[in-house]
């Protein structure tokens, strides 16, 4: 089965499943990054999903997630705020 990881702005990360069905609904995934998603695909078919906003509204950096970031899409980027990272056919 399928899983994705959600990276918390806190540190922590857990293991999340869609709670209907294979894939992460729209309101569910803007209920994992508190906001408007903005979706960043990777070589290898996975999907950063993230607040759109995050920068803007000053949300803290979230280490785990830009180390994950960096290996699989920028170098030179940071995320802010809680992150979804899922495979593309786990999102709607």
């Amino acid at each position: 089965y399928i899983m994705a990881t959600l990276f918390k702005a806190d540190g922590t990360s857990k293991i999340v499943v869609p709670q209907k069905g294979k894939a992460f609904s729209l309101e569910e995934s803007q209920s994992y990054v508190d906001g408007d998603i903005e979706c960043v695909h990777t070589y290898n078919k996975r999907i950063f999903v993230m607040n759109e906003e995050g920068k803007l509204r000053g949300l803290e950096v979230n280490i785990n997630a830009t180390v994950e970031y960096r290996k699989l899409v920028s170098p030179n980027d940071v995320l802010v705020g809680n992150v979804l990272l899922c495979w593309s056919d786990e999102i709607e």
